[in-house]
């Protein structure tokens, strides 16, 4: 029998203001969960961490939950550098 994936709630917040409860498999990227749900986020890279198309600012409540949110990869952070609206809670969503 296959075991169902741990599944979160998370809100998505555009730029405009307009927010949607969405439901995420945990593992997802954010830039997946956005697709699945026909939400438009830039992934120019196809979420292969080549790019910062997909630039989100995470909610710091959220943010310092993250596992690995003091340590972020050189590379994303190297990207985020060449991004446009940049915040301390700034991460790729893919």
């Amino acid at each position: 029998s296959q075991t169902a994936a741990k599944q979160v709630s998370l809100i998505l917040k555009t730029i405009g203001g307009k927010e949607r409860t969405l439901t995420a498999n945990v593992g997802d990227t954010l830039l997946d969960v956005a697709h699945k749900n026909h939400i438009n986020i830039d992934g120019t890279c196809d979420g292969d961490l080549n790019c910062s198309t997909c630039h989100c600012v995470v909610d710091k409540k959220i943010f310092d939950q993250l596992p690995d949110s003091k340590n972020i990869m050189e590379k994303e952070r190297d990207l985020l550098e060449q991004s446009w609206g940049v915040q301390d809670t700034s991460r790729l969503s893919c």
